[in-house]
C-alpha cells in the first residue's frame, strides 16, 4: 500500500522534469528508459529516481498521483512533495 499525493490538473512531464533537475526518469509505462531519453508526450505511469529512492507518478483522470511506499523515509516523502509541486499547474 502506498502514500498518494494527488495533483488536480498537471503540467507537462517535460516542464516538471526541468524544474526537478536532480530527478531521473527511469521507467515509462513499464519500460526502462535511458538516462538521456526525453520524457514522452503520452504516458500513464512513470517512475522517477531521486537520491532518496524511486517515486511513481500515475495519471488519474485530469490529474496525477505521486506515490511512494507506505514505509517511505522522511527524505522520500520530501521528494514526493517536490514532485507534486513541480507537476502542479
Amino acid at each position: 500500500m502506498g502514500i498518494d499525493v494527488v495533483v488536480s490538473g498537471s503540467r507537462k512531464i517535460g516542464e516538471a522534469m526541468a524544474d526537478l533537475g536532480d530527478f531521473q526518469l527511469v521507467m515509462v509505462d513499464g519500460r526502462l528508459v535511458s538516462p538521456d531519453e526525453a520524457p514522452p508526450l503520452r504516458w500513464n505511469e512513470v517512475r522517477l529516481r531521486s537520491a532518496a529512492g524511486i517515486i511513481t507518478v500515475q495519471r488519474r483522470g485530469e490529474g496525477i498521483a505521486v506515490v511512494v511506499f507506505g514505509n517511505a523515509t522522511p527524505e522520500l516523502i520530501a521528494a514526493q512533495q517536490r514532485i507534486a509541486k513541480a507537476f502542479s499547474p
